[in-house]
């Protein structure tokens, strides 16, 4: 049932995530386990977290490593 997925997906925890918006669309007859559901939202927000990070990342010179020069609390 789309409410209760949309309710699954937005329990973001202790993250600084929420969702403005979230649209369910289902097609046929589905089924999910609420891990599932779980796991995919948890990887969602470490990728989301990754990207971010990313934007803060520099390359030092002459050595092609990426350093943080910023970053997130873990």
């Amino acid at each position: 049932d789309p409410a209760r997925i949309e309710k699954q997906m937005r329990k973001t925890g202790n993250t600084e995530f929420t969702f403005d918006n979230l649209e369910v669309l289902i097609e046929g007859n589905v089924f999910l386990p609420m891990q599932a559901l779980n796991e995919l939202r948890r990887e969602g927000i470490e990728e989301l977290t990754e990207q971010i990070q990313m934007q803060y990342r520099r390359e030092e010179a002459g050595c092609g490593m990426k350093t943080a020069t910023a970053g997130f609390d873990s």
